[in-house]
């Protein structure tokens, strides 16, 4: 029965989009393994992808700001740079023609970066805020932002004083590995997100629990963001995103989006927790690929839906115009 649905999935499934072009390159700077290659183009995962000369996902805009506009800037890992969504469809494009049709004087720039991990997005928060000169700066935030990228292999390194351990453990990886194939495991796992919780090698849990390393290096990168903001006068959003899929009254990662919207707060960023506006959703309808969870097009929507009167909001502040009111003075 179960090779049978293994061969049936396989057969049933499309092929995963693929990548053309070169817009990645090495980075000098320590903090980041690589980086958008500024003027490239090509395509991310199926999705067309032009980077502009500030190395963003985006088209280019003025240094110094314009006059009178508020300046919101991106930042994140794949989600927040629209991995295999069309330009225009990301959250952030959304986000703009939005704000925009209300009559709101902004730019949204996407700086956004598949690959990156909180370590790296705390330096894109630096760089974007002293070349970008942003008003507001949108962190895109997954559950995985902590994890080192590429992760640390403490277990192996441990293992290979010991020849049997080292065996064993290569045993293990490999049946990992072959366990990652099954499409049948992959088809139920990712859409029952407490059976990767409960069965995954990594515990959730103790990764955000006091005593974590990584929960210390998350909370102490956010620190150092806060205190750019602060020092630059920049005001700060947070959008924790969920994992998609066990969308209802069992989502587990619940007290994780809790833990981690109570150290922004702490920090002075305002949050906007998007799982209320995913649940009840059927999750995998809303992955750009069976084997790939990142929202497709209308989960970009769904996440643009969500931030707009919580930044519009922010706007308002930003270009002093009365939160009752329903639209800004046009741009000329």
């Amino acid at each position: 029965m179960a090779i049978g649905w293994e061969i049936a999935l396989r057969w049933l499934e499309p092929p995963l989009p693929g990548n053309t072009g070169s817009i990645i390159r090495p980075s000098p700077d320590a903090e980041k393994q690589f980086e958008l290659i500024p003027g490239s183009t090509g395509s991310v995962a199926g999705a067309r992808t032009t980077v502009n000369s500030f190395g963003c996902r985006d088209r280019e805009y003025r240094i110094p700001k314009p006059q009178g506009v508020v300046r919101i800037v991106g930042i994140g890992d794949s989600l927040t740079f629209g991995q295999g969504v069309e330009e225009e469809d990301t959250f952030l494009a959304r986000l703009e023609r939005d704000l925009i049709a209300r009559g709101l004087p902004v730019e949204v720039i996407n700086c956004g970066v598949f690959g990156y991990n909180v370590n790296e997005e705390a330096r894109r928060f630096q760089e974007v805020s002293e070349l970008l000169e942003p008003d507001i700066v949108l962190i895109g935030y997954e559950l995985g932002d902590p994890l080192p990228n590429p992760p640390l292999k403490r277990e192996a390194a441990s293992a290979s004083e010991d020849s049997r351990a080292s065996h064993s453990l290569l045993q293990r990886h490999a049946l990992i590995d072959l366990v990652k194939q099954s499409r049948v495991i992959s088809f139920l796992a990712y859409r029952y997100s407490f059976l990767l919780k409960k069965f995954s090698l990594r515990n959730w849990d103790a990764l955000y629990a006091d005593g974590s390393p990584l929960w210390k290096n998350l909370s102490d990168r956010y620190a150092g963001m806060a205190a750019t903001a602060r020092a630059r006068k920049i005001d700060v959003a947070v959008a924790i995103v969920p994992q998609l899929s066990n969308l209802d009254a069992g989502y587990p990662f619940k007290s994780i989006h809790d833990r981690v919207a109570a150290m922004c707060r702490a920090q002075g960023m305002r949050v906007v927790d998007l799982l209320p506006a995913f649940m009840g959703k059927d999750g995998p309808r809303l992955w750009i690929h069976p084997r790939d969870r990142h929202p497709n097009a209308e989960g970009h929507r769904i996440i643009a839906d969500a931030l707009f009167e919580p930044v519009a909001a922010m706007v308002k502040v930003r270009a002093a115009i009365p939160l009752g009111s329903d639209s800004g003075p046009r741009r000329q």
